[in-house]
């Protein structure tokens, strides 16, 4: 009986960004893009294909009134606009 087995690797890539909004605490609507939201400047991947970009939204809101923050990762640009990637993150806040 014939038996045959690969392995494929999908390469990784682990970095860490960190993001100060000096006061933050002092932030009102007016301060924001549309009163709505404000970005972190662009950041590369340590390899440099890609580059990345962090939307702070600080009076969100759901359905039900009750207030979040939320905080989205976008993908600014990339070398080969047709390549899908896959982001996983963690976000942390300091005060």
């Amino acid at each position: 009986m014939f038996t045959s087995q690969s392995v494929s690797e999908i390469p990784k890539t682990y970095f860490s960004h960190f993001w100060t909004i000096n006061n933050f605490k002092s932030i009102t609507k007016s301060d924001l893009v549309n009163e709505e939201y404000m970005c972190s400047s662009e950041f590369p991947t340590p390899n440099l294909e890609h580059s990345w970009y962090l939307k702070l939204r600080p009076f969100s809101t759901d359905p039900n009134g009750t207030e979040f923050i939320g905080v989205h990762l976008f993908m600014s640009n990339a070398k080969d606009r047709d390549v899908a990637l896959r982001a996983y993150y963690e976000i942390s806040v300091m005060d």
